[in-house]
């Protein structure tokens, strides 16, 4: 009886630890999703870093723009991570996970070395998002050290017109906002978005080439005449970064990602650490409205957008064909 009570013990154990894992959730997040489970096929005894990484590494993240992807790309680069954390303690699940206002503030000295950023978008690199800063690309890197998240442009627009601005969230709770309303009022700023729309773009190039406020008094538009001059470079540029992924693909650009380098696999990586809960709130239809600002301006970012899309359905079809959906 003895011998079958123990038997019966390392099952339960298993299903506890499962359902712990499973139910959670940092910051309000979704546990893992059921679909992500079928991509879940790398073996996770596998702690050495991958012949194919070239350290220092550089995750190119703009803003609202797969924050999520940090988790994966943390043990991406830092494999030994994950033997040396216990995994089922709460307090360092937490520290060595991504979290909205706190980074990642888990890994060793070593693993925050393997990791670097550009310059910023901001005013300095913050230690906590050692991987994942806004940052410009650090051009001394090969192409194959940078990854990059990329989002539907005028989705992109909105989630950040909803999270940044205390002054326009306050207009826009007394608003009635539709499709019509928002797509107005971006046409209404474009002067002062467009810079948005064309941030995924500008983020692979450094600021070196970037007008300086001398240039900009002589040329209002030299942004983004260069911007555009530019387009045909970043998407060349893109195809041979070492993985693109794709916030609308979340779940298969994981996939991709662990085909290509099998690396262990993070408790959280499949959850959406940061969802956009006020677009969510005011129903708005990301595909409308980008069709209501097209009819009457360019977005920049459609390029690189586009060129991110066919980028992983090859990337699916050359090394991951398991990762199709």
């Amino acid at each position: 009886k003895v011998v079958s009570s123990t038997r019966l013990l390392f099952p339960l154990a298993a299903v506890l630890f499962f359902v712990l894992i499973m139910d959670l959730s940092i910051d309000g997040a979704a546990p893992l999703t059921k679909k992500f489970l079928k991509y879940s096929n790398t073996t996770q005894d596998n702690t050495h870093l991958p012949i194919s990484l070239h350290p220092p590494l550089q995750f190119i993240h703009p803003q609202k723009t797969g924050s999520s992807f940090v988790n994966a790309l943390f043990l991406l680069g830092c494999p030994e991570e994950f033997n040396s954390t216990n995994w089922t303690n709460p307090n360092e699940l937490r520290m060595h996970s991504a979290r909205p206002g706190y980074g990642l503030q888990g890994g060793s000295p070593e693993c925050g070395q393997r990791w670097t950023h550009g310059d910023p978008l901001g005013t300095h690199i913050r230690n906590k998002w050692f991987i994942g800063e806004h940052a410009f690309r650090n051009t001394s890197l090969g192409y194959d050290q940078i990854f990059m998240a990329v989002r539907e442009p005028v989705d992109r627009l909105l989630s950040w017109l909803f999270f940044y601005g205390k002054s326009r969230r306050k207009y826009f709770s007394k608003s009635v906002i539709t499709d019509e309303f928002i797509a107005q009022y971006i046409l209404d700023k474009k002067e002062s978005l467009e810079g948005q729309l064309s941030r995924m773009t500008s983020m692979l190039f450094p600021t070196s080439v970037w007008p300086t406020a001398e240039d900009l008094k002589e040329r209002p538009n030299a942004t983004m005449a260069l911007l555009q001059n530019l387009t045909a470079e970043s998407c060349n540029m893109m195809n041979r970064f070492a993985w693109v992924g794709l916030t609308k693909k979340f779940n298969q650009s994981l996939c991709v990602l662990h085909a290509l380098f099998d690396f262990p696999h993070h408790p959280l990586e499949a959850v959406n650490m940061r969802p956009n809960t006020q677009m969510g709130k005011k129903r708005l239809n990301g595909t409308h409205v980008g069709e209501l600002l097209r009819e009457r301006m360019t977005i920049l970012d459609d390029k690189i957008y586009k060129c991110a899309e066919q980028r992983l359905l090859k990337d699916v079809e050359r090394y991951a064909p398991h990762c199709a959906c």
